[in-house]
């Protein structure tokens, strides 16, 4: 998103924020159709909640001979082990024919501590599998049944795939695979229960990058909306099958609806970190800094408020959605 500066140095950006909606709303292909941007949530779990694309995705993240064949998708709750305790709604989460679990969460605003709940997501995935034992066990109708408790800890692998309109560091990364690994012995790998992919957007910007197969999907969803032709298409087809799918007149009319809230509430997101970090920087001081954050925080909390007054969000949906606490949308 670009913002053109005028003598005043504010009225232009304003002004082009004001109207970056109605250009989006016209973005279409050839043919005049609206094409979704797949950064937002609606759309990206309209599109990869569709098998052939989520698996395609998966198996360009693995880069392996024995390609995953089939996925189920499975309920994207995971409730808490106890009555105070968080739920956690994830964007998508499979599982492979071979037992392998996918969690995969596209995250347009950038929010501190990121990786943390990242990998929070990843342990409540595991100890869901350890509850699920547990109960196994106390099923158990004799002794030599319960002796086999410790085979609980055979965890099925589970994968986190976190793709970020947003850099997690300073330093440009397009791909982070992160493993657990054991530092005093040349790094290597220490378990393989256990693995996240961050896919950071912004960090590539020239199609000329793309390499690999993993990499073509990174530049396709983060550009997807504004291509007036689909690349890559010669060698996968799955790309053409994008530009066919991935169009707004195939979401229901409840998609729809709600696509072009979370669309307003992205661009208007977008607009804002853009004047908040203007303006700070203007002035210099890290007060000018804060009070812009301050402001954008208290918009994020009208708007979620909003979602669920107006559009029948539940608490812990929105609270999610934004990365705030339930307490903090309910407080005021």
């Amino acid at each position: 998103m670009v913002f053109e500066k005028d003598t005043d140095g504010k009225s232009a950006q304003v002004q082009n924020h004001q109207s970056v909606f109605t250009t989006a709303q016209n973005m279409g292909d050839q043919n005049g159709e609206r094409l979704l941007d797949l950064r937002v949530d609606t759309a990206f779990k309209h599109v990869f909640g569709q098998k052939v694309f989520m698996l395609h995705l998966l198996n360009a993240l693995l880069v392996r001979e024995d390609k995953i064949a089939d996925i189920v998708y499975n309920p994207t709750e995971a409730l808490p082990a106890y009555n105070l305790g968080k739920k956690v709604i994830f964007d998508l989460k499979c599982t492979t024919e071979r037992g392998e679990i996918f969690i995969v969460e596209m995250q347009y605003n950038s929010q501190p501590y990121f990786k943390e709940r990242a990998l929070y997501y990843m342990a409540r995935t595991l100890d869901d599998q350890l509850r699920t034992k547990d109960k196994e066990i106390t099923d158990a109708k004799d002794d030599e049944e319960r002796k086999k408790k410790w085979k609980k800890y055979k965890l099925d692998p589970v994968y986190g795939v976190f793709i970020t309109n947003f850099r997690l560091e300073q330093e440009s990364r397009v791909i982070r695979d992160v493993v657990l690994c054991d530092q005093l012995n040349e790094g290597k790998r220490f378990s393989d229960i256990l693995r996240m992919f961050f896919l950071e957007l912004p960090s590539l910007t020239d199609p000329s990058e793309c390499d690999t197969i993993l990499k073509k999907w990174i530049y396709v969803i983060n550009n997807f909306r504004t291509m007036e032709k689909m690349p890559f298409t010669e060698e996968f087809q799955v790309f053409a099958q994008l530009r066919e799918k991935a169009r707004e007149f195939n979401l229901t009319k409840e998609e729809q609806v709600q696509y072009e809230y979370e669309l307003r509430n992205f661009i208007a997101y977008d607009g804002g970190l853009f004047l908040a970090e203007e303006n700070g920087f203007k002035k210099g001081e890290a007060k000018g800094r804060a009070e812009a954050e301050a402001k954008a925080q208290i918009e994020k909390l009208e708007t979620a408020r909003k979602l669920i007054n107006e559009k029948g969000w539940t608490l812990e949906e929105t609270a999610s959605f934004f990365g705030l606490s339930p307490e903090e949308i309910t407080q005021y």
